[in-house]
C-alpha cells in the first residue's frame, strides 16, 4: 500500500520515468486477472472473459499492469458475494483503446 502511495505521488509530481513498449493487451489482462484469482475466489466473484481480437497497445507495462490490477481489485472488493467482473476493451476512433 505504501509503495502504491509513493508511486502515485511520483506520477502526480511528474517524477516518474515512463518507458513505452508494445504490449499484448489480452496477455496483460489475462496475467493480471490470474494474479487476482485468489482474491476473487475468497469473495466468490467470477471473472467473465470476453473474447476480443488481439490488440497491441503502446504503453508502460508496469503502469498498465498497475492500472488493470487496481481496477480489477476494486471491482472484486466492492462487488457482491457470488458476483462477477467483466473486463473488456475496444478501439476508439482516435486510434486508442478504452478499457472497461
Amino acid at each position: 500500500m505504501i509503495n502504491q502511495v509513493l508511486d502515485l505521488a511520483k506520477i502526480e509530481s511528474g517524477n516518474v520515468v515512463v518507458s513505452f513498449e508494445y504490449i499484448s493487451l489480452t496477455e496483460m489482462v489475462t496475467k493480471s486477472l490470474l494474479f487476482l484469482q485468489t482474491q476473487a475466489d475468497k469473495m466468490g466473484v467470477q471473472f467473465k472473459r470476453v473474447a476480443y481480437p488481439e490488440v497491441i497497445v503502446r504503453a508502460d507495462s508496469l503502469l498498465l499492469k498497475q492500472i488493470i490490477l487496481n481496477l480489477a481489485s476494486n471491482a472484486i472488493k466492492y462487488n457482491k458475494r457470488s458476483g462477477s467482473v467483466t473486463v473488456d476493451w475496444y478501439e476508439t476512433e482516435r486510434n486508442t483503446v478504452k478499457l472497461n
